[in-house]
């Protein structure tokens, strides 16, 4: 089974838990409002969508999932990057959680080209967190989570 294989088996599973997840989402109060179930629903058809176009896609000589040693380090990394981010959007909220997850992911996923300087990383990680604080929480009045220990909120 081919990596792009694996990865789309993963992201329709992914996709269908995310949608199982929003439908148990209670409905919104406020009447003409959408409810917080709209973002789960369109990830979790993204995540179905790309799922199948990866699974169903004509496979060449593609190299086995995680054929390399490093393939699964870098996979490890991942993962726990994305279960500490998870544990830190509880713990310091957004506005702390993401800006460090984005910093560690770049340099994880620069480590193969050109070195970069670690502040560009940092610069883009802050920039991104902007843009998505920005679009969600001012743009479209989404709450986004504060933190339950540290309570950081601009």
């Amino acid at each position: 089974m081919t990596r792009d294989r694996i990865t789309g088996l993963i992201s329709i599973i992914l996709g269908g838990m995310a949608a199982v997840y929003a439908f148990f989402l209670p409905p919104s109060g406020t009447e003409g409002d959408v409810g917080p179930a709209l973002f789960p629903y369109i990830a979790a058809a993204l995540l179905v969508l790309c799922g199948l176009a990866l699974a169903v896609k004509k496979s060449g000589q593609a190299p086995p999932f995680f054929s390399a040693l490093e393939q699964v380090r870098r996979f490890l990394f991942i993962t726990l990057v994305y279960i500490i981010y998870g544990i830190l959007l509880w713990a310091a909220g957004f506005l702390i959680a993401t800006p460090l997850a984005c910093f560690l992911l770049c340099r994880m996923m620069a480590e193969r080209g050109p070195e970069t300087a670690w502040w560009k990383h940092a610069l883009f990680s802050l920039m991104v967190t902007g843009i998505v604080y920005y679009f969600f929480y001012v743009t479209l009045n989404l709450k986004l989570p504060v933190g339950r220990i540290i309570r950081f909120r601009l």
